[in-house]
């Protein structure tokens, strides 16, 4: 396989914005209060306060179990969001009100004016997905998940090139594979290579 591509110089995908769903915005207002109170910081929806929230999670090893339950599903809701708003090639997909169930979606659209097909773009198998509660509940115990079981999951026919592009990573130390902003940018990358085939 080719060496992977500096994907921040390719050129912006077209795709059609979405506003997330009100139970996502309420539970990433949770986790913007709780932070602001823990430690005195806002956080703004954007990748750059990703190192706070990695902080405050830190902090969440070792409380009772019910209590990370809830700030990991909050905190999840929130790290969707930062992906949602700084990757807008992903859409919240939330068929169930269980959080487990909760994923974020990378697709592009079908036509290359960026406008979805008659059929609906929805019935499409998406480029990627994960969890983001997933995602954090893993960085929260520094171990697979016991509810969520956190998989990044590239479309059939891409599964191949996204197992190549996650090994040119190379090795990465444990305290940065449990890092949501380390998991940011390869996510970022990864999606990147995928939405342009």
């Amino acid at each position: 396989m080719d060496a992977p591509r500096d994907v921040r110089s390719l050129e912006p995908l077209p795709v059609r914005v979405t506003e997330a769903p009100k139970a996502v915005t309420e539970l990433a207002g949770h986790l913007i209060k709780a932070v602001q109170r823990a430690l005195g910081f806002e956080l703004d929806g954007t990748q750059d306060t990703l190192p706070l929230l990695d902080l405050y999670l830190e902090g969440l090893r070792g409380v009772a179990e019910e209590s990370a339950r809830l700030a990991v599903i909050f905190a999840g809701a929130y790290l969707g969001e930062v992906f949602r708003r700084e990757l807008p090639a992903f859409t919240w997909f939330t068929p169930a009100e269980e959080h487990t169930s909760w994923r974020l979606h990378l697709r592009v659209p079908a036509h290359p004016n960026g406008h979805e097909s008659a059929e609906g773009e929805e019935h499409r198998e998406p480029l990627l997905a994960f969890s983001p509660m997933a995602l954090v509940a893993e960085c929260v115990q520094r171990a697979r998940g016991d509810i969520w079981e956190h998989r990044l999951e590239a479309a059939t026919a891409f599964k191949t090139v996204a197992a190549d592009y996650l090994e040119a990573q190379g090795p990465v130390t444990e305290d940065d594979y449990y890092r949501l902003s380390y998991r940011f940018d390869v996510i970022d990358g990864l999606g990147a290579l995928l939405a342009r085939g």
